[in-house]
């Protein structure tokens, strides 16, 4: 027979494991079941300390550096990139300039 408890507990936490959901989106989803009577208190607790315990999500400061190193890779391709349409436009004049 289907469980309707199981069923929202077992969703919540594994969109929480996949990223499909926020802390906070879990525990306002949860709260709403819980309040419309589709899980018990028991699942509600179970639900939040599952997030609590499995927090996937990297700190800020480790969000931060990747953000910086991210951004530092972009520049030096942009770098790069710019370099090589410059030289390339340069072999370019001085064909011109030879003919």
């Amino acid at each position: 027979m289907f469980n309707l408890s199981d069923f929202i507990e077992e969703n919540l936490t594994e969109g929480y494991l996949t990223r499909a959901f926020t802390e906070t989106q879990i525990n306002i989803f949860a709260l709403n079941y819980l309040n419309r009577g589709q899980i018990e208190q028991e699942c509600f607790d179970r639900i939040a300390k599952f997030v609590e315990d499995n927090e996937p999500y990297p700190e800020k400061t480790e969000v931060d550096k990747e953000t910086k190193g991210n951004k530092e890779t972009k520049e030096n391709k942009e770098t790069k990139g710019n370099k090589e349409t410059k030289g390339k436009k340069e072999t370019k004049e001085n064909k011109e300039t030879k003919e």
